[in-house]
């Protein structure tokens, strides 16, 4: 049967929002009964499922009903570490992404131990944790090309387009090399990710991020599919296009799915 990767991402994502989905709703649900509330009804974001119900309030749970947030996550074997694993990059993200509420973030990761410090110096940021030691810089504070601002004005949703601004980012400097593979969030929830890596750290258009590899990887639990120069990118976009029955895959994406599937194939021959 011939490959249609089309129809192989949307079962992939699909399933993983489902399953995203039920998980939130247990924890929506039991936060209920123990908070004696119903926050659907007080979530005041356009989305009103429990995923949604769940990001909207959970910087306010952790800070004024941590105990009760924890106990409803352990209760059901969701683990505490990835919780302020997703906490901590969500703080990050708003010091790249310049947010407003970095000071508030910071106290309050702070006075929860979920970080034990911060510093910030004119080279880098650096956040130590119970566990990790994370230094991090602002790319645009890295790289001023004029070409890459363009871009980033250009496209409006740059935070969503991981995979057309990691392959622009390849096109612009052929000693990077780029990487597709699935990240978590939101407890666990699966996902299609591209990001740039140069040397030993990671480009993060999207993020605006740039960070060693290694932390990168364990902040996103970031597990590689398919890893390209630019000239294997472009032999493998050859290859990979025939099977995309839609022909709206970004070609990064459809490259390691590519791969990925080829790969079932040989291990089940």
């Amino acid at each position: 049967m011939e490959l249609e990767l089309s129809k192989i991402t949307e079962k992939y994502e699909s399933q993983w929002n489902i399953d995203t989905e039920k998980l939130m709703q247990l924890v929506v649900e039991k936060l209920n009964e123990t908070l004696q509330v119903n926050l659907t009804e007080l979530n005041k974001s356009e989305d009103k499922t429990a995923l949604g119900t769940f990001k909207y309030f959970r910087i306010f749970l952790l800070d004024k009903y941590k105990d009760s947030l924890y106990n409803v996550l352990i209760n059901l074997n969701i683990n505490i570490e990835d919780f302020e694993r997703e906490i901590i990059l969500s703080f990050i993200l708003s010091i790249t992404r310049n947010k407003s509420n970095v000071e508030f973030l910071k106290d309050l990761l702070i006075r929860n131990h979920i970080i034990n410090s911060y510093e910030e110096t004119k080279e880098e940021i650096v956040i130590e944790t119970p566990s990790m030691l994370i230094k991090f810089s602002k790319f645009d504070e890295q790289n001023k090309d004029e070409l890459i601002e363009r871009y980033k004005r250009e496209n409006e949703n740059i935070y969503s387009s991981c995979h057309e601004s990691t392959e622009f980012l390849l096109k612009t400097n052929k000693e990077f090399i780029a990487v597709t593979g699935i990240c978590e969030k939101n407890l666990g929830q699966k996902y299609f990710h591209s990001v740039i890596l140069d040397g030993e750290y990671v480009i993060d258009l999207t993020s605006n991020l740039y960070i060693k590899k290694e932390d990168y990887y364990k902040l996103y639990k970031f597990t590689e599919l398919n890893r390209v120069t630019y000239d294997e990118f472009l032999s493998e976009s050859e290859d990979s296009k025939t099977y995309d029955e839609s022909g709206t895959l970004f070609p990064l994406l459809r490259n390691a799915i590519y791969k990925q599937e080829k790969g079932f194939e040989r291990k089940t021959k």
